[in-house]
């Protein structure tokens, strides 16, 4: 956890450029309302895959078109403060898949 941050970013780096077309997230016990998941070539510009609000203990797979990737993100958009639905994003697994 990001330690009493709410809307925080979770970036992973493939080493190299991968044929990526999947990604899958668990979330912990915290987790966020409002992500996306993000995918980038070159750590700059950056392709938003999927958008929407997350569970407790919730798993979600997220199936896009083949793209050539080195970066991946999950960006917790909400809760953004204390007093909100759900909590700080907590990720307990991110796997990145070519299939």
């Amino acid at each position: 956890m990001a330690g009493g941050q709410f809307a925080w970013t979770l970036e992973i780096d493939l080493g190299e450029a991968q044929t990526v077309s999947r990604v899958r997230i668990l979330f912990a016990k915290s987790y966020p309302t409002d992500y996306a998941i993000a995918v980038s070539a070159d750590g700059k510009s950056w392709s938003e895959v999927h958008r929407g609000a997350g569970t407790s203990n919730g798993r979600y797979e997220h199936i896009f078109a083949p793209t050539e990737v080195r970066y991946v993100r999950a960006l917790s958009h909400k809760p953004n403060g204390p007093g909100q639905e759900g909590g700080q994003m907590c990720v307990a697994e991110l796997e990145v898949y070519e299939k």
